[in-house]
């Protein structure tokens, strides 16, 4: 798919809108006649209603009236210049790194026109905010600045200013180190040593580590070493290496237990460990040992309060579906009512596991009451809802009525199309345009700490009936 088809079959109608504003703003080429429509728009609107297609010839007659290809791509290219400028100010806008370095060409302004003073509150925004986001680029890029004019402002100290920048340059380093490092070790676990088991990994990492002076006991090297561990088990997932994934994920939840340096990376770490173990033992039905995980998750829980209030209610959700897993209806009932629905990104999980209870107790009409209070259009753009949106469809042949409108499948791949736009779920879109995918969901994804996507995903059976025809 070609550039302008790809990106703006993939926009949202509100990013559209803007992109026409930018083109009125900021016309291209010659511009049509007065009173006709514009040629750029008109290309925009007819891309967004064909999406990808080879048809070049009858576009340009749409546009031009003739079959002038030459004047067709001069159009296309103008418009893919004001696309791509549309792209770069629209996300430079939104990034943190705009706000920052938006202070610093102020204050370049400012001390270029002498303003010491005006130029002060805007260095001390971008100083402030660069710090904030551990965003050591953008500070050299202010120090530097201040360098280059030092002798003109008054009330800079040349040798603070340089060892300012010298520690910040240290970090900045470091940083680049980091991602060297963590590089080579994909590298390694991609196309170097056989992954048998997790001490062969743990021995090959270390081996690296050791080589680039990183030590497990260095407090400023626990979120490296965490990084690398969620690197790891990106890879063995996606390699299948679920006997593996799940050793050593047991192994690093132990090891981050019980190594003060940990501490320093904050227990969100450790939450999060535990939500991918008991989200791996959903995945490979070992719930006669989940317990012990859900133990220990809900002490991290409620360490975390103040921090993660709605995660109490998360951790129900689980539970109740662990007891309905294992035949405790009971239990299951008892953590559902424990449960506050104020969250309303909680209701459908709600909906959906009280469906699931009235099921497992033979109430057919209760089940379907439930999920009838869900609808797809109300759920948000998530990887956790795009994979309930399609399990809670299977459910309806599960109760033997027919999938009703808003659940069938064309549908939800309408409603979660946005899904292609976004890296980290576009395994998700992918997996189920494909008919014959190559791996299952359950090994293509684990969750991060709070999602409940992982109670969600279909067997094999069910496969078959949310597929796309």
């Amino acid at each position: 798919m070609d550039f302008l088809e790809t990106v703006l079959t993939g926009m949202k109608e509100q990013e559209v809108r803007e992109f026409r504003y930018f083109l009125n703003r900021h016309p291209q080429g010659a511009n049509p006649e007065p009173g006709t429509v514009r040629r750029d728009l008109a290309l925009v609107e007819l891309i967004r209603k064909n999406g990808d297609t080879d048809k070049d010839l009858d576009l340009s007659s749409i546009i031009y009236g003739t079959k002038d290809r030459n004047a067709y791509h001069q159009l296309r290219n103008r418009l893919r210049k004001s696309l791509e400028e549309f792209l770069f100010f629209e996300n430079s806008r939104r990034s943190s790194e705009y706000e920052i370095r938006k202070h610093i060409e102020i204050a370049r302004y400012l001390i270029q026109k002498n303003a010491w003073e005006q130029a002060l509150g805007n260095i001390e925004k971008a100083e402030s905010l660069a710090q904030a986001e551990n965003n050591y680029a953008e500070l050299c890029a202010l120090y530097n600045l201040l360098i280059q004019y030092s002798t003109r402002i008054p009330w800079i100290s040349l040798n603070d200013l340089m060892e300012k920048r010298k520690v910040n340059q240290e970090k900045l380093d470091q940083k680049y180190h980091y991602l060297f490092v963590i590089s080579q070790i994909r590298d390694m676990l991609e196309t170097g040593e056989k992954l048998k088991s997790h001490i062969d990994i743990d021995y090959a990492v270390n081996r690296i580590m050791q080589q680039h002076h990183i030590e497990d006991e260095n407090p400023e090297h626990a979120l490296l070493w965490l990084d690398i561990c969620t690197l790891v088990s990106e890879v063995l997932l996606r390699k299948n290496l679920l006997d593996i994934l799940e050793q050593y994920l047991v192994l690093k939840h132990r090891e981050f237990g019980e190594k003060p340096v940990y501490s320093s990376a904050g227990n969100g770490y450790r939450l999060r460990m535990l939500w991918q173990i008991i989200g791996l033992l959903f995945h490979r039905k070992k719930f006669d040992i989940i317990d012990k995980y859900l133990y220990e998750l809900k002490y991290e829980v409620g360490k975390l309060r103040d921090i993660y209030p709605e995660m109490e209610d998360r951790l129900r959700c689980v539970e109740a579906l662990t007891g309905l897993k294992t035949g405790q209806l009971a239990r299951a009932r008892q953590s559902l009512d424990g449960i506050s629905t104020a969250q309303p990104s909680l209701k459908p999980w709600i909906f959906w596991i009280e469906a699931e209870l009235s099921l497992a107790q033979n109430e057919l009409i209760s089940a379907q009451s439930w999920m009838e209070q869900i609808a797809i259009e109300n759920l948000p753009i998530q990887a956790d809802f795009f994979v309930f949106s399609f399990t809670a469809q299977s459910f309806w042949g599960k109760i033997g009525k027919e999938i009703p409108e808003n659940w069938k499948n064309i549908r939800i791949l309408e409603h979660f199309k946005i899904l292609q736009q976004q890296e980290n779920l576009k395994f998700l879109f992918d997996w189920f345009q494909n008919k014959n995918p190559q791996n299952d969901l359950h090994s293509l994804w684990l969750p991060e700490a709070g999602s409940l996507g992982f109670m969600a995903i279909p067997n094999q059976q069910e496969l078959s009936v949310i597929r796309p025809i």
